[in-house]
């Protein structure tokens, strides 16, 4: 497991993701290839959990997850696989040939990790804890006793949004039946080593491995897709060690990244329903549901002292989305992309964590009644330097 759950622990509190509105439309051109928004046909279909789902399906595109690659790359004898164990490390497998394994983000630190012989198959197990959050060109190399050494991811250059998404393809995630953005990229463009993504800050990427195509810029199709994703249309993107990114200039709206760990989580546990006592003293009663309920209180950076300012975007562009009633997702942990669960039983998967008894993973719910209808930003300071937030999350228990 990585770090214990702890006050120092930061969170991101992301909106649904609602892309009826583009269905069918073209939303960008680079070069002659031309992206386009898939056509929803479904009631329902086009609202994604978050924009996290909307970019990357929380996966990866077919062929492109890391047990795909290991089986389509790995070289020598015997069947190569690379999975999560009960204690959330990651191990790689082979059944008829010896190896080591070295990559500090899945684990293998402190030099390279021999296998160890166990019932007639090869296991490297990760001494350490894998890297939480966005990863960015960092490989794990893998060096068979009696053939090639290899590495995988095979696209050399990328940058994803996390091991687990890089472990797991869009059907492991339990992906929607329609398409995200970066299958949509792929299949205009045909750049195997496209990914899209929400940094560590709250803007959207997207990027590549060099040489494979990608352009240094993108003409927006749709202006309204370019401003729901915090794009200004001037973008230019950068190329670092065989990777090009290419970075939304503004935080993306309905996403708040705060720079500082929230000053308190309070939990609630309640139900929702009415009881009548009858006359001979027992009760008919309605019970419609029973709740968690998250207050989440702390700072947000203001224009002096901070590198990242974000009273405006609060008021602008996120505080709108988390009206009311709003569906949203409040990551406990940001990096930790797996919903939480209860069920230790199970162990870790690439779906869901168990760690601090439900603690870290991220939760669905939506924006409390009790949540205050009004906003202001009252500095603490007369520097302006920060000012309170506070987010009411209700969740329902038995999901």
């Amino acid at each position: 497991m990585p770090r214990t759950g702890s006050p120092h622990t930061k969170m991101a509190a992301l909106s649904s993701f609602d892309a009826r509105a583009w269905s069918g439309t073209p939303l960008f051109t680079q070069g002659s290839d031309v992206t386009t928004m898939t056509t929803f046909t479904g009631a329902g279909d086009g609202i994604y959990e978050d924009v996290i789902a909307f970019l990357n399906a929380r996966g990866s595109r077919s062929g492109m997850s890391l047990p795909e690659q290991i089986v389509t790359h790995g070289t020598g004898a015997g069947t190569w696989d690379i999975y999560l164990n009960d204690e959330d490390r990651v191990v790689v497998s082979n059944t008829a040939d010896t190896f080591t394994a070295a990559g500090d983000v899945f684990g293998f630190t402190g030099g390279a990790t021999s296998a160890i012989l166990d019932g007639g198959v090869y296991y490297a197990t990760a001494p350490s804890d894998f890297t939480r959050g966005v990863i960015a060109g960092l490989d794990l190399n893998l060096v068979p006793g009696a053939s090639a050494a290899f590495a995988i991811p095979a696209a050399q250059g990328f940058q994803a949004q996390s091991i687990i998404t890089m472990l797991r393809s869009y059907a492991d995630a339990g992906a929607p039946a329609w398409d995200c953005m970066e299958e949509m990229h792929y299949d205009a463009t045909l750049i195997t080593s496209v990914r899209w993504g929400l940094t560590e800050t709250g803007h959207v990427y997207t990027t590549s491995q060099v040489g494979h195509g990608m352009l240094t810029t993108m003409t927006w199709n749709s202006p309204t897709m370019r401003d729901r994703l915090g794009f200004s249309g001037e973008e230019v993107a950068v190329d670092i060690g065989g990777i090009r990114i290419l970075t939304a200039a503004y935080p993306c709206p309905g996403v708040i990244v705060p720079s500082r760990p929230p000053h308190m989580v309070d939990r609630q546990s309640y139900e929702v329903g009415k009881a009548q006592q009858l006359r001979d003293a027992t009760y008919a009663a309605v019970n419609r549901g029973y709740y968690h309920r998250f207050t989440v209180t702390g700072n947000l950076s203001g224009p002096v002292g901070n590198d990242i300012r974000l009273d405006v975007h609060w008021m602008r562009n996120a505080r709108n989305y988390f009206y009311q009633g709003a569906p949203v997702v409040y990551y406990q942990d940001w990096g930790e992309t797996r919903r939480r669960s209860f069920d230790v039983t199970t162990g870790y998967t690439t779906r869901y964590t168990v760690q601090s008894a439900g603690e870290m993973g991220r939760i669905h719910g939506h924006i409390s009644s009790t949540n205050s209808s009004k906003e202001k930003v009252s500095w603490e300071t007369s520097l302006k330097m920060l000012f309170r937030y506070t987010i009411v999350i209700d969740e329902l228990l038995e999901d």
